[in-house]
Parts: structure tokens; C-alpha cells; sequence
């Protein structure tokens, strides 16, 4: 006697639901994280022109510009409002670039959570650079974490 198909019973197709909402549950919030860390990696590009400009003045003048006429491209910036360069004498010197984001278009950042902070060290002989987050002297950076570059967390 041969049996017919008859198909998945109701309980086989209850487990495969409840497998994919559990999946969907853990997979969905993990998504939007990086798509945040994507918006916020155009604030670390546009930092990445200054940088250069600020290392190149230095190994051409022996030292940090005091104050800078050095603009970013940021005509065509969608996620990021402003790059803004902050010089500190000392021993040694430092150079603050500090990027905020538009709250507008990244509305998981706040205005108390949407500065991304790059300190530049003066030494002999080069600029060092370092995600403010990440250095123990001092933590400009205000957005979260879980938002910030590899290097940065």
C-alpha cells in the first residue's frame, strides 16, 4: 500500500516560524548598528582630509597650525553637519578635530551624543593620532560606543 504526501503538519510550520522570528528578533538590531557605524564612517573619512593636511603642515612648518583655513569637502555630506579643528599649546602640543553628525538624518544620536572627537599628539618628529575614546587623558567623543570605528571602541 503507498502512502501519499500530505505536507508539513501544523506544529512542523509553527516551529519554522517561531525559528525565523527569533532569528529576525536577533538579526534586525544588529543591522541597524551597522548602518549606523556606516553614516558615522563618512565623519571618519571627512576627519581623514584633515589629518593629512594637518600632518603635511607639520612635516613641512615643525609644528601644529595654530589656527587653520584648511576646509573639508563636506558640500556633499549627508550624515555629517561639521568638522571643526581645535589647537592646543603645550607640551606636547595637541590637535582636536572633532566631527558632528546632523541629528536630522542619524536619529539614533542626540545633540549630547553626536560629537566624534580625533586627538593629533605633537612629537619629534610625526603626529599621532588617536580616537579621543580611546585615550586615557581625556573622552570628547559622546557618541556611543556601539556606533564608534573598530579603533575607537
Amino acid at each position: 500500500m503507498q502512502r501519499k504526501q500530505q505536507g508539513f503538519t501544523l506544529i512542523e510550520l509553527m516551529i519554522v516560524v517561531a525559528i525565523v522570528g527569533i532569528l529576525a528578533a536577533i538579526a534586525i538590531p544588529a543591522y541597524q548598528d551597522y548602518t549606523i557605524r556606516a553614516k558615522i564612517s563618512e565623519g571618519v573619512t571627512g576627519a581623514d582630509q584633515f589629518r593629512t593636511q594637518v600632518a603635511d603642515f607639520y612635516a613641512s612648518q615643525g609644528h601644529l597650525p595654530a589656527t587653520t583655513s584648511i576646509t573639508p569637502a563636506m558640500d556633499r555630506a549627508t550624515y555629517v553637519s561639521s568638522i571643526g579643528y581645535k589647537f592646543t599649546a603645550g607640551t606636547p602640543s595637541t590637535a582636536d578635530l572633532t566631527v558632528v553628525y546632523k541629528t536630522s538624518v542619524i536619529p539614533q544620536l542626540t545633540s549630547s551624543t553626536n560629537q566624534l572627537t580625533f586627538r593629533g599628539t605633537q612629537t619629534t618628529s610625526t603626529v599621532i593620532w588617536g580616537c579621543s575614546q580611546a585615550l586615557t587623558s581625556a573622552t570628547l567623543t559622546s557618541v556611543p560606543t556601539k556606533y564608534l570605528p573598530a579603533n575607537c571602541r
